[in-house]
């Protein structure tokens, strides 16, 4: 009795992990200034039980370095084509949303980058990208998944400093 127990506690717990296993990466990119810029968000754990069946996404961005393209978003991966999604670049002063929802929730591969998000970037130092708190995704039982987030930038081009010069004596 205590080997189904234990048995029944460990399936337990570790389906709690897999279920918190959800990973979501916002690229970190180069840019020079004037430069339109594609930054990658790609997702890891939206398949199984954590299909997503609506994702209501929020990203806050450092407006006085970078100005949204178009709606903000390209490039969206077939799982999920942009017809499904409601953009919006103006959510807030430096804020821009994307949420969409299915009837039937979706298997997402593991690394797909859901969509780009597109801005010209007018800075000069590190402009950060964030996850904004209120994102949200539900699976296909409409259960809130928990992701791990991790945030990226545009980060100017960094060019190499020039070689050191080589001086040489005039042949007479």
């Amino acid at each position: 009795m205590k080997k189904i127990l234990l048995l029944a506690f460990a399936v337990l717990f570790c389906s709690y992990f897999v279920n918190a296993q959800v990973t979501g990466t916002i690229g970190t990119v180069e840019a020079n200034t004037g430069d339109v810029v594609y930054i990658p968000v790609t997702f890891n754990g939206l398949n199984g039980d954590n299909s997503p069946i609506a994702i209501d996404f929020k990203f806050d961005y450092d407006n006085t370095k970078l100005t949204p393209v178009g709606n903000g978003f390209a490039n969206y991966c077939t799982q999920i084509p942009q017809s499904d999604w409601l953009p919006n670049p103006n959510y807030g002063p430096n804020t821009m949303s994307n949420n969409m929802a299915l009837i039937n929730p979706v298997e997402v591969p593991n690394g797909t980058v859901i969509f780009n998000l597109v801005f010209t970037y007018t800075g000069t130092t590190t402009a950060n990208i964030t996850f904004n708190p209120e994102t949200i995704i539900f699976n296909g039982n409409f259960d809130e998944l928990q992701p791990v987030y991790t945030n990226g930038a545009v980060e100017p081009t960094t060019i190499p400093a020039p070689p050191a010069p080589v001086l040489l004596s005039p042949v007479n």
